[in-house]
């Protein structure tokens, strides 16, 4: 990891061309040895309880399992915080998603940034639940970029790409690199290689 970069108020310039470096690297696609990670079966179904929306209060049945998903993320995103951006994340509700003026079908993350996947968004409603909501903004941004994300490697991939790092491990200990999730980065922090700003949400 390249210390210099933790705990560092980092612009957006500064994260733009550190994702222009980032596609253009070629040498790390072979310098570090990858891991295919274990098979993990947890034989017991998940038990169930009750939760919140996080601004509404409206009260949500969900599994343990996304209970632990969500701590992991949290984490993550305390560690998001300490490499010197403005980040959190929220577990709300849809209604709370539409009364923020979140348009879902743009702000969910797609793991392969395919666009019919984007499109049978737009044609089918978000379902019932809780979403987790993640919002990031440089130090001197006005605005918060809005993604919502429901995966733990969507948060653990931004934390490996802050601290330069050239790959990052996922839940099951498997490794991938982070060169090949810049659309993933893209869409989590809004930073693009272009630099075009969509998705914004007031502090």
């Amino acid at each position: 990891m390249n210390n210099d970069m933790k705990f560092k108020n980092l612009t957006r310039e500064e994260l733009v061309e550190q994702l222009k470096a980032l596609a253009a690297d070629e040498e790390g696609l072979t310098v570090y040895p990858m891991s295919m990670g274990a098979m993990c079966y947890d034989p017991m179904p998940p038990k169930y309880k009750k939760t919140r929306c996080e601004r509404c209060k409206k009260s949500y049945q969900i599994s343990s399992w996304d209970e632990s998903d969500y701590k992991s993320i949290v984490k993550v995103v305390e560690k998001i915080q300490a490499c010197g951006v403005d980040a959190r994340v929220e577990r709300i509700c849809h209604d709370c998603i539409k009364d923020l003026g979140i348009d879902y079908a743009a702000a969910r993350v797609l793991d392969n940034d395919e666009e019919q996947e984007r499109e049978e968004l737009l044609l089918n409603e978000p379902g019932e639940g809780l979403e987790y909501v993640f919002n990031f903004k440089t130090k001197e941004q006005a605005n918060y970029h809005v993604a919502i994300a429901p995966y733990s490697t969507h948060y653990q991939v931004v934390l490996a790409f802050l601290e330069n790092q050239p790959f990052y491990e996922d839940s099951y200990d498997r490794t991938h690199f982070v060169r090949d999730e810049i659309h993933i980065i893209e869409q989590m922090t809004g930073i693009t290689i272009n630099d075009t700003r969509k998705n914004t949400l007031k502090k």
